[in-house]
């Protein structure tokens, strides 16, 4: 019995350890674009409702997140101009 609910209790702690490095990608990258690059909120809602699974692919394939703001302010500032 106790080792179905250590095996529990590690599932649980496993996916809630995933879920916040989510999060914190989440909240570094839009942190660094406003920041660093001058977007908005609305800016990167738009961006982002269009481009997650593929930010997030970049990330899956090991680029950080400064490099990912990076390629978005390159590629993806057409987001920007559609607010002005």
């Amino acid at each position: 019995m106790e080792f179905i609910i250590i095996f529990v209790l590690m599932i649980v702690v496993t996916l809630l350890f995933q879920g916040t490095k989510g999060v914190n990608y989440l909240l570094t990258l839009k942190k660094i674009l406003k920041e660093e690059y001058g977007w908005t909120q609305s800016e990167f809602d738009e961006m982002w409702s269009y481009h997650q699974s593929e930010l997030n692919q970049l990330k899956q394939n090991g680029q950080s997140t400064r490099q990912i703001a990076e390629h978005i302010d390159q590629y993806l500032n057409h987001y920007k101009s559609a607010f002005e």
